[in-house]
């Protein structure tokens, strides 16, 4: 029997995470992408034929999560036609109390689930065996991988790692994050480890150049990138949460493995299977030409309803272009939500407000010998340059005055 294998690798899904940052409504509706995203995720390991799908952690937000949800998930992954394993993370760790002993999963026999909470290998069928590695605490400094067997000489196993963790791949990490050393699959000779932990999607190759460690990243988007400046209301349970790792501000994602055999490289392919996009623009307006044609492109996306839309506009608009901005924010209404900062979005100015904040400084020659330019006869598109010169020179001295 070929122990060719192919599966989907899934990781950090967190159903219940408590996202305070919005209104009910959509707060409702974020909750529910996480279940919808996994539906996503199922209907593609059927499309794919997969021998089965891993989950690496993190499969609830914590272990309080409510039973509705929890049984939501388990009648989700109870009868699919090919084996689900589930590895308890950091936020649903394996301990006293935690979902993993209550209904219903505390009965997951004659299911397709299989909850993976001890260091003993799962054989999945002959040729190919599982070395799970659970989470038992919120935080540990011991690598949770210790644990995994050296294969025996000869044997021609797909060996296949589950943990949940840091990959120590720079000396600024915390050390009780449940490190990873980076070379894990190379010291216990495994064909791929699945991780969860961190949210964002993540590859590594071992020496030979081989992909056989990799995060897939969160299934269903989470924030808005880095830099954004807004907090969902929802952390990690890390010391720095903030970190760029944790965000989730990319696309929900899965990865699809393969392995020929023993020893092959794996082929891993990233598949989107979120439900909803977080999408973080910075826009320069200079006048209400460039306010129609950005409304306009916002207005012909595909999908707004499946968009969360955070949108900072900066430049100088006209009074009239100031009074489309009305039009502009009821438009934004067709996205499922929009952020709008119109604070670095100011009035086109009058000689008399130029002069006021320019003084009669160095800057005052330089927006005379601008304004003498503009009154020469130059191209069309030398004085739209000198015209956005002046903008650039107001919003500066502004904001500097600010």
């Amino acid at each position: 029997m070929s122990n060719s294998v192919q599966f989907l690798h899934l990781a950090d899904l967190h159903i219940g995470a408590r996202i305070t940052r919005f209104e009910e409504d959509i707060y409702k509706k974020l909750l529910e992408s996480r279940f919808q995203a996994l539906d996503n995720a199922l209907n593609v390991a059927r499309d794919k034929s997969v021998d089965f799908v891993l989950i690496s952690g993190d499969l609830f937000d914590d272990n309080a999560v409510s039973l509705t949800d929890t049984q939501r998930v388990y009648d989700r992954l109870k009868e699919q036609g090919f084996p689900v394993y589930v590895l308890p993370g950091n936020h649903d760790p394996c301990c006293a109390g935690s979902i993993w002993q209550r209904h219903p999963w505390d009965k997951t026999e004659g299911t397709s689930i299989h909850v993976l909470c001890h260091h003993e290998p799962e054989v999945v069928r002959d040729g190919v065996t599982l070395y799970p590695c659970p989470v038992t605490s919120k935080t540990s400094c011991a690598d949770p991988t210790n644990w995994i067997p050296l294969g025996e000489a000869g044997a021609d196993i797909v060996r296949i790692g589950l943990a949940h963790g840091s990959v120590m791949d720079r000396d600024t990490l915390p050390e009780d994050d449940h490190p990873i050393p980076v070379n894990t699959t190379e010291v216990h000779q495994l064909d791929y480890l699945a991780l969860g932990h961190w949210h964002a999607q993540k590859l590594y190759s071992d020496t030979t150049g081989a992909k056989r460690m990799a995060y897939p990243g969160t299934h269903e988007q989470m924030s808005f990138s880095q830099g954004s400046g807004f907090s969902i209301g929802w952390s990690a349970y890390v010391k720095n949460p903030n970190r760029e790792e944790f965000l989730g501000a990319t696309k929900g994602s899965a990865l699809l493995v393969k392995i020929p055999s023993h020893g092959a490289v794996p082929v891993v392919e990233s598949i989107d299977v979120g439900q909803y996009v977080w999408t973080n623009e910075t826009i320069e307006v200079t006048d209400e030409v460039d306010l129609n044609t950005i409304s306009s492109s916002l207005a012909q996306r595909s999908n707004p309803e499946r968009e969360l839309l955070r949108i900072k506009l900066k430049g100088v608009l006209s009074a009239e272009g100031i009074v489309q901005l009305d039009a502009f924010r009821n438009m934004l209404n067709r996205y499922l939500y929009c952020d709008l900062h119109t604070d670095e979005l100011h009035l086109k100015p009058s000689d008399e407000d130029l002069h006021e904040v320019v003084g009669q400084g160095v800057l005052c020659g330089v927006l005379d010998r601008i304004r003498d330019r503009l009154q020469q006869d130059i191209s069309d598109e030398e004085c739209a340059k000198h015209e956005r010169a002046l903008v650039a020179l107001y919003r500066l001295t502004k904001e500097v005055a600010v």
